[in-house]
């Protein structure tokens, strides 16, 4: 089902760009640090935009989240860590991968992997 709806997504590669560290509202007193880019990952955003798109067209609906915080987890902390900008991290994602994580438990599984357009 999952390969189905990747199927449908034509998207080309794109490059990635992380300027800004931060925390998130984390739980438990644990709050994630982590790194986004200042312009709003459009692209990231255009790809989150298909995959809804096709989850919908595949009658998983219940599975698109409208709303999204592009974002790379670096740690959890206690501290909270103020918005800042750092020297940009940066790649070209060439390829959308479906992980399968296994909540509170620090286990992620691969479920698949396809490539994005050249």
């Amino acid at each position: 089902m999952a390969s189905a709806v990747v199927d449908e997504i034509e998207m080309p590669a794109f490059d990635v760009v992380l300027d800004r560290a931060m925390s998130l509202n984390g739980s438990n007193g644990r709050l994630p640090l982590v790194l986004c880019e200042s312009s709003g990952l459009s692209l990231v955003r255009e790809f989150h935009r298909a995959l809804g798109i096709a989850l919908i067209k595949s009658g998983l609906s219940r599975h698109v989240r409208k709303q999204i915080k592009p974002h790379m987890t670096l740690l959890y902390h206690e501290r909270r860590i103020a918005e800042h900008p750092i020297e940009p991290v940066s790649w070209t994602a060439n390829e959308f991968v479906l992980i399968r994580s296994l909540h509170g438990q620090t286990k992620h599984i691969e479920l698949g992997r396809w490539p994005l357009r050249s």
